[in-house]
């Protein structure tokens, strides 16, 4: 049976409590300054709520 890569564990040099968005890797995608400000809100808010329910 083939191992699924969503179940492989994290390597070693991986926060396991760091964000699975960062906002250094949208640098490179072809958006509109809006979106980019929209997507890093998104992220800043996901990071913030993750933060308040202690979840990872």
């Amino acid at each position: 049976m083939a191992t699924d890569a969503k179940h492989e564990q994290p390597s070693a040099d991986v926060d396991p409590d760091a964000s699975p968005f960062d906002l250094q890797s949208i640098e490179g995608l072809p958006l509109t300054k809006a979106e980019k400000t929209e997507l890093e809100r998104v992220i800043q808010r996901y990071d913030r709520e993750r933060a308040a329910t202690g979840t990872s």
